[in-house]
């Protein structure tokens, strides 16, 4: 009995030890992935202001503006497909809703700058640090992104589409020569250019985007955002911002493409199935329809959407929705 006895208390002490070795590795790993969080918003606000230091060479304009991609952050296979267990570890920080609404309220103020803007949203939604996660069995050198394109990419697309709202929003202003020409090095919003300079008359692509800049509706555009409620027009005819549409449309804009990133991917649950032709069990690999689902069922796991009035999530929800459009056909 004595033996047995010893036994059973050397398997409960090797239980407990067990416990305490696993608590403690899921904790260093959620410190240790905020830590690499840290360490980006510090490499972004280093480069920025690098580019305004006083020793800039007289060539920086010339150059492209580059945004750094968030640290890799590896899923365990355990977890992948339970968007509780799985956005719990990755999204280790809540909406900045301050940061989130000076976005909205100062994206027509033309002293506004982009790298203002750039810092505010990526500061705000904690989401845009999910685009770089991957699966702990993902090989070097390949990707977890369906779309093909490496996760720094598919990352610096998602800021690409935050910007591309954040020139329509400022049509008048600069908005029109942002949204053709981008910023340079310093991240100072482009001139037209002088298609007749010897620099740039056999560039294609200035040419298209010069026409593009000359021949577009701007104020078609304008009112585009007008009628989307993002923009409203005062009783005096300016135009101003409505600042709790712009942070869902902001919001919507850093989460809408998370699905891509396959280690994100969630798996539908009994209760909920089927789903959009997806059985319980299954892998949602559509990542629209997987959007969705999250939406719908685990909408809390995503900070930006959870911190959103309930009207604003109605409208996020509805984009998700398969209404077999694509203004790609259009292109």
């Amino acid at each position: 009995r004595g033996a047995a006895f010893e036994m059973r208390l050397m398997f409960l002490i090797g239980v407990q030890a067990a416990a305490e070795t696993a608590f403690q590795t899921a904790k260093r790993e959620q410190l240790e992935t905020r830590l690499a969080q840290v360490s980006q918003a510090y490499e972004i606000a280093r480069s920025l202001f690098a580019r305004f230091s006083e020793d800039q060479t007289p060539d920086e304009d010339e150059k492209e503006a580059t945004v750094p991609a968030p640290p890799t952050i590896s899923i365990r296979n355990e977890i992948r497909g339970l968007p509780k267990e799985v956005f719990s570890f990755a999204v280790c920080k809540p909406l900045n809703w301050d940061k989130a609404m000076r976005a909205a309220r100062e994206c027509r103020n033309p002293d506004y700058l982009p790298q203002e803007f750039l810092s505010d949203v990526i500061d705000a939604f904690p989401e845009l640090s999910l685009y770089t996660v991957q699966s702990a069995e993902t090989e070097i050198g390949t990707t977890d992104v369906s779309s093909g394109v490496s996760a720094a990419d598919e990352y610096r697309r998602t800021i690409g589409a935050l910007f591309a709202l954040y020139w329509l929003v400022r049509i008048g202003i600069d908005g029109e020569r942002g949204f053709c020409f981008g910023v340079d090095g310093s991240m100072r919003v482009r001139e037209p250019p002088d298609l007749n300079a010897e620099e740039s008359k056999d560039d294609a692509d200035l040419a298209k985007r010069t026409l593009f800049y000359e021949k577009q509706d701007w104020a078609q555009l304008l009112q585009l955002m007008i009628d989307a409620q993002v923009l409203r027009r005062t009783p005096s005819g300016d135009v101003e911002v409505d600042e709790t549409r712009l942070v869902a449309m902001l919001a919507l804009t850093a989460i809408h493409d998370i699905c891509k990133v396959e280690a994100l991917l969630p798996r539908v649950e009994e209760q909920h199935a089927p789903y959009s032709g997806f059985n319980a069990g299954d892998i949602i690999n559509d990542h629209d329809i997987a959007l969705g689902y999250i939406l719908n069922y685990h909408g809390g796991v995503l900070p930006s959407f959870a911190a959103l009035p309930e009207e604003q999530q109605r409208s996020v929800r509805f984009t998700q929705s398969k209404m077999c459009f694509n203004h790609g056909w259009l292109v």
